[in-house]
């Protein structure tokens, strides 16, 4: 028999087998996830990997084991590579309690994801995106709780974001930036995260010049600033030494208030100074000076000598005084004038004393208008410091003050209108509240100064996106996104998450239409892909469609550039597999493609099928498996039958050759299947073999080939042949069955014997007429015999008749 038809139609080709696909899959996921540092490839099993555990270090909800949903910062799965990867999709499977609407604990939807993109890095990665929030479908979800969560959630969304290592956005801790990094986006790491270490540093060198100042209360306040685990030389030292002065200080203020109460001015300015020399600082010190100085200066303005002070102690006025001598005389003159120079001597005395006591008033109110002045602005560096209870309580002694107040009720009462403003004020209630204003809002202290920090970073973002540098000014507010979450910065974190999608949608545009204008087509889809996703993420319906259709253009483009490759390499299914997803894009989406592009993907996928039947067809020949072989031939055939209009005529010049080819397996199924019936002893099954083969020559258009005649008449014979063997066995069979009646009936005297082992051979023909010999065993009375005869069959009369002869 010829071997079937094996010409250029039939190419041959070295298809990429599993094992190599899962080692390619591997090495790709590796150099994957080397640019993504929050997505860890765990733990891998088989040679080459077929099972994969990964590690993904990004923020999700999950579900606690009480049922309480709340957000973990580590999640696991598990991706198997099933039988047929990767025509059919891994099995994934979550390790960890991740709640999501496309996530239940047994395993986890990807079926669509793997039938746009058969991916396995774009897979991991996909996954990713589900646990943060950037990607979750809530239209027949795998968990309906999960989905009506994130319907509720949805201004949280997402938690988190993937990126590449070198815009990274992630949660980790600063430090693990280097310095080039920011050195790149124009940022100094100390201004962004360094502050707290500089401010320690000033603070404790303005600490130890406070000290050296003797402004012991001031160092008080900056060393409680100070941590502990903050470095001083001798803290424990000097914290000694300043609580000793404090404690001192206390003990002469008092005691030169107390002097200045009892009128011995000059032992409390003794004291003040004395004061002064320990504690430059004092709160109150200058005013308590003040007063001294003052009521000194009057009462020596009031003082009369009495010849027993001391040259030392003498004033301007004690030297315009007339001598004592003089002063005696004048006494004396006084006495001895009449009562009325008495009476304006009383009446002058008694004015003098008002004038005296309205002085005294006088000093004792301008003293408290003083120490109000220099409380009020105590009260002022009290709110400058956030001493906001202390400043309070300052305030309110200042109006206390205000109402002792009788010559100078009018200045008094100047002062505590507005001391009571500022207590009243929204700006001082929010103090005593732990607030400050910000914008037009009030917030914590702490808050304040992380939005100031942050506003920092944003500016130093816009400035680089008005120099053109987007990257740079993407990074940089992926940091300000990242601190601003950190730090529950809601507003603003939801602000600049907008803010960076923006960036990254434009940024995303941009690379994809470089890439479509390349004709990179796979870069293209991927990016618009990322792009898509963004314009979802901001709900930009107009620009997600525009989007979505240069998306399914470039992933088209890419499946067809790809499939013509794999038809280069005869790689036939892979072809076909590609084809059917380039025209499921093409039904779903079919203004993105061109009539071009629809006629030349039609011709490919119906050439791919014809060489992949006909590559089957052969490979099964090969390998002795006729039926397959056959089968695929008749597929073949069926596929020029059905798709004749729109193949290529060349092609269907081929259509002879392959419809002979089948007739030839055909036939030589059918041989193998008699040769196999005839040693089974089935003649009957023989000759029908032989005559479907027949009926295959008589019914093909190949009947008058030369070489199908030669066969047709050797199989005729063959046929003649079986059926008289057939004929031969027949009568065999007969005789066998009947040969102790035929013996008893010759052999009458053999009637009352046992008779066994019958043998039937065929001795001769005469003619048409068949003559068998007979044998058999006979026992009887003890002993045995041998008996023969011979038997003749004449098909003629169909009679069986005695032979006689030779």
């Amino acid at each position: 028999m010829r071997e079937p038809y094996s010409g250029s139609i039939i190419k041959g080709y070295n298809m990429v087998t599993d094992p190599d696909q899962h080692t390619s899959d591997y090495e790709q996921l590796q150099s994957t996830l080397e640019l993504y540092p929050s997505v860890i490839l765990s733990q891998v099993e088989g040679n080459p990997p077929d099972s994969y555990e990964i590690e993904y270090h990004l923020k999700g909800f999950v579900r606690n084991p009480d049922g309480t949903i709340t957000t973990a910062n580590l999640h696991r799965i598990r991706i198997s590579l099933p039988f047929g990867y990767p025509h059919f999709a891994p099995t994934v499977k979550p390790l960890t309690h991740i709640f999501h609407p496309d996530i239940d604990p047994a395993a986890i939807r990807i079926a669509d994801l793997w039938q746009k993109n058969p991916n396995l890095s774009d897979l991991v990665l996909s996954i990713g995106e589900m646990i943060c929030g950037n990607n979750y479908s809530t239209e027949d979800p795998f968990n309906q709780e999960a989905a009506d969560w994130y319907e509720q959630h949805r201004n949280e969304l997402p938690l988190d974001v993937l990126q590449i290592a070198d815009i990274d956005d992630t949660n980790e801790r600063f430090d693990t930036l280097d310095e080039d990094a920011f050195s790149s986006l124009g940022l100094d790491e100390e201004d962004l995260f360094g502050a707290e270490a500089e401010e320690h540093e000033s603070k404790v060198d303005l600490f130890h010049l406070q000290v050296n100042q003797k402004n012991i209360f001031a160092a008080a306040k900056i060393l409680a600033d100070i941590p502990q685990t903050v470095s001083i030389p001798g803290r424990d030292q000097i914290e000694e030494h300043i609580a000793t002065a404090l404690k001192k200080s206390d003990q002469l203020f008092k005691q030169a208030e107390q002097l200045e109460d009892q009128g011995k001015l000059d032992e409390a300015a003794v004291a003040l100074e004395e004061l002064n020399t320990l504690v430059a600082d004092y709160p109150g010190i200058d005013q308590l000076r003040n007063r001294i100085l003052q009521s000194q200066s009057l009462a020596d303005s009031f003082s009369v000598d009495n010849g027993d002070e001391t040259s030392a102690q003498q004033s301007d006025f004690e030297r315009t005084t007339p001598p004592p001598i003089k002063t005696q005389r004048k006494k004396a003159r006084i006495s001895a004038k009449s009562p009325l120079s008495i009476k304006i001597l009383i009446l002058a005395t008694i004015v003098g004393i008002v004038l005296v006591a309205a002085g005294l008033l006088y000093m004792q109110d301008k003293k408290i208008l003083t120490k109000g002045q220099n409380d009020w602005q105590n009260v002022h560096a009290l709110i400058n410091n956030r001493q906001f209870d202390d400043a309070q309580a300052e305030a309110e002694s200042i109006v206390r003050n205000m109402d002792n107040l009788l010559l100078l009720k009018s200045a008094g009462n100047s002062m505590a209108t507005k001391v009571t403003a500022l207590l009243n004020s929204d700006d001082f209630q929010q103090g005593l509240l732990g607030n400050v204003r910000y914008g037009n809002e009030y917030v914590s202290f702490a808050k304040a100064k992380k939005l100031k920090h942050l506003a920092k970073m944003t500016d130093e973002a816009e400035e680089l996106l008005k120099q053109g540098k987007i990257r740079a000014a993407l990074a940089a507010y992926k940091q300000g996104l990242v601190y601003a979450r950190k730090h529950d910065l809601t507003v603003k974190a939801l602000e600049l998450a907008q803010t960076v999608n923006n960036l990254r949608l434009e940024e995303a545009l941009a690379t994809a239409k470089k890439a479509e204008r390349e004709k990179e087509w796979e870069n293209a889809a991927q990016t618009y892909k990322r792009a898509l996703q963004l314009s979802q993420a901001i709900s930009d319906t107009k620009d997600a469609k525009e989007i979505a259709k240069r998306l399914a253009t470039a992933t088209f483009k890419h499946e067809l550039s790809q499939s013509k490759q794999a038809f280069t390499g005869a790689q036939w299914q892979q072809t076909i597999s590609m084809l059917e997803h380039a025209k499921t894009i093409m039904n779903e989406n079919p203004t993105a493609v061109t009539d071009k592009d629809r006629e030349e993907l039609q011709q490919l996928l119906l050439n791919s099928r014809l060489y992949q039947l006909l590559t089957m067809a052969r490979e099964a020949y090969e390998q002795h498996d006729l039926s397959a072989s056959i089968n695929n031939y008749q597929k073949t055939l069926k596929l020029l039958d059905t798709e004749k209009e729109n193949f290529e005529p060349g092609v269907m010049d081929a259509y002879g050759k392959i419809q002979k080819t089948l007739l030839m397996l055909q036939i030589a199924q059918g041989q193998e299947r008699a040769l196999a019936a005839k040693r089974k002893g089935d003649l009957q099954g023989v000759i029908e073999q032989y005559n479907t083969i027949l009926q295959l020559i008589k019914t093909s258009p190949f009947q008058a080939n030369d070489d199908l005649r030669q066969l047709k008449n050797d199989i005729n014979k063959q046929i003649a042949e079986t059926r008289r063997e057939l004929e031969i066995k027949h009568r065999i069979d007969y005789l066998t069955r009947n040969f102790r009646k035929i013996f008893k009936k010759h052999y009458p005297s053999f009637a009352g014997s046992k008779l066994d082992h019958p043998k039937v051979v065929l001795k001769k023909n005469i003619g048409r007429k068949m003559v068998f010999t007979m044998t058999c065993t006979e026992r009887s009375q003890g002993s045995s015999s041998r008996l023969e005869l011979h038997y003749m069959y004449d098909p003629s009369t169909g009679r069986w008749s005695l032979y006689t002869g030779q």
